[in-house]
């Protein structure tokens, strides 16, 4: 199953933009889907940033690494709105959204 459910913001669907609430931080990302034994697997907006950058740089185009957690129900996963972010984050969303778009991830 793809999907991944949630009692606060309901069904989060691949390329759904997430929160994370980590141990000690907050964590964005886009939800990628389930892993074979159950993990939560994301992009995180910090690595398709730097992908962005990097590819405005010299050109270079690299697959992004999947972040993941083993457990899901022990973290808070969220959707989230990008309108919600301070501006320093909101650019971060956009670059990432054209890696993803780049890498042919999303239309």
């Amino acid at each position: 199953m793809r999907t991944y459910e949630t009692v606060i913001s309901g069904d989060i669907d691949p390329m759904d933009f997430v929160i994370i609430a980590t141990e000690n931080s907050l964590e964005l990302g886009f939800y990628v889907g389930r892993g074979p034994t159950g993990t939560f697997q994301y992009y995180t907006l910090w690595c398709l940033s730097t992908i962005f950058k990097r590819y405005e740089q010299d050109g270079a185009l690299i697959k992004p690494n999947k972040a993941y957690i083993n457990s899901p129900t022990k973290w808070r996963i969220a959707k989230c709105s990008p309108e919600v972010l301070t501006e320093e984050k909101q650019e971060e969303y956009y670059k990432s959204i054209e890696a993803l778009k780049l890498l042919k991830l999303i239309l």
